[in-house]
This record gives C-alpha cells, sequence and structure tokens, in this order.
C-alpha cells in the first residue's frame, strides 16, 4: 500500500506479515526483498494456500501469532476476510487454530533486520503486540490495522496500540484516520 512509499527496502530486510490474507503486501515487496524473506502468518486454510501460490519463496505459517502459544479458537467469516480469535457478531464456524508469540518466533529464527511488521488481526492486535514485546526492538517499522473490529463490540484497538508502541520508543510516520491504520518508526 502507500505506506510502503515510506520506507526503503535492500534485499536483504525481512518483512513479516501478520494477517497476511493472500499476500496482498507481497505485490508491493516482490521486486524490493528475497522471497524468502517474506515471512507470513495465517491461520485461514484457504488464505493460506493462496499465499504459498501467490508468494511462493516466502516462509508462510499457517498459525496465528498470539501472547500465548498453544490452541485457540478461531471465528471465521472468509466472506468478510474478518475471521478474528476475539468472537465477532457474525462467523460461519469455529476451528482450533495454533498460536506462537512472535517473540518465540523472532528468537527460534534468530531474525535479524525486520524492517517492518504488518499487523492486522481483526482486533486481536493488543494481544499480539504484547507477544511481541521482547522483540520489538529489533523491527524498525510496524504498519498497524488498529479499526474498529474488536468483537461483538466492534471497539477499536488503536488507542491501545498507540499507547503500547510509543512506550516501546516508536513514533508515527503516517496515519490513515479513515481506516484507523498507521505505520510507525522506532527511534534509535
Amino acid at each position: 500500500s502507500d505506506l510502503l512509499n515510506e520506507i526503503n527496502f535492500e534485499n536483504e530486510y525481512v518483512v513479516i506479515d501478520c494477517g497476511a490474507n493472500y499476500a496482498d503486501l507481497w505485490l508491493g515487496l516482490k521486486s524490493k526483498i528475497k522471497g524468502e524473506n517474506y515471512i507470513t502468518f495465517e491461520p485461514g486454510i484457504r488464505e493460506h494456500a493462496s499465499i504459498i501460490r501467490n508468494a511462493p519463496n516466502g516462509i508462510h505459517n499457517s498459525l496465528g501469532l498470539s501472547n500465548k502459544e498453544g490452541l485457540s479458537k478461531y471465528f471465521v467469516n472468509e466472506k468478510a476476510a474478518d475471521s478474528s480469535v476475539i468472537e465477532p457478531s457474525n462467523y460461519s464456524h469455529v476451528v482450533e487454530i495454533n498460536t506462537t508469540t512472535l517473540n518465540k518466533y523472532v528468537s527460534e529464527n534468530a531474525l535479524e533486520n525486520i524492517k517492518l511488521f504488518k499487523l492486522e488481526a481483526e482486533g486481536f492486535e493488543p494481544e499480539i503486540l504484547e507477544g511481541a514485546s521482547e522483540v520489538l526492538n529489533k523491527i524498525q517499522y510496524i504498519a498497524v490495522d488498529g479499526g474498529y473490529e474488536r468483537g461483538k463490540e466492534q471497539t477499536e484497538t488503536f488507542s491501545a496500540l498507540c499507547n503500547t508502541l510509543h512506550d516501546h520508543n516508536f513514533e508515527i510516520v503516517s496515519i490513515n484516520f479513515e481506516w484507523a491504520r498507521a505505520l510507525f518508526y522506532r527511534k534509535a
């Protein structure tokens, strides 16, 4: 998206795409970074299969990010691309998914040079960010979607995300108020 224009990418940079959907982000990245440096987390079965087709050289995890490891209920709404760990008003069915934390994934895979972490989880973003607290200092940019998508009450997560990121030395580079999306940059 437009946010990518704010970032200078190099081949070696790593991008972690949480809530990758169909790997839409890869379209804007494929000329900028190596395929194997595009890492996705997408628990949706159909979406995960599409990601593998759309970004064949990437590293694609068929699991959810969270603040804990284990099994979680996952409320599936493929039609609206609104599946979430937080129970929404509308969903077709519930499945169990495996979750991990970004803390664990980044340390186990010894990831460095994380240029961008895209965080979009239909209202579950605060928990994912909590599970990334120990590795935020390894990430340069974080793009968040903090819109009104959390649970049946459709609350926003943007304020909580802003506060947490501010506490970890991130500042807003650009923002889309209408969609409650923003790009954050970590100051030294």
